[in-house]
C-alpha cells in the first residue's frame, strides 16, 4: 500500500476495467460493460473521490491492524 493513494487506486481499477473491455457510459451496465467512472481521477465526481479516499484509508487501517 505504500505510495498507493486514491488516485493510484482509481488508476489500477481503471486499467483493470479497460483490460477487460469496459468503456465509459452514463450508467453502470455490466452486460454492456459501461461505467460512469471510466474517466481520469480528476474528472470523477467529488463523492466518488471521497469514496476512493475512504476505501484506501480502510484498507490501510486493516493492514496496520493485521501486523
Amino acid at each position: 500500500m505504500a505510495g498507493n493513494g486514491p488516485r493510484e487506486s482509481h488508476a489500477g481499477w481503471l486499467a483493470e476495467k479497460v483490460a477487460t473491455g469496459w468503456v465509459y457510459g452514463p450508467v453502470k451496465d455490466p452486460a454492456a460493460k459501461t461505467h460512469p467512472c471510466m474517466v481520469p481521477y480528476d474528472d470523477l465526481p467529488p463523492e466518488q473521490r471521497a469514496k476512493d479516499s475512504i476505501y484506501v484509508s480502510v484498507v490501510r487501517a486493516v493492514l496496520e491492524a493485521a501486523k
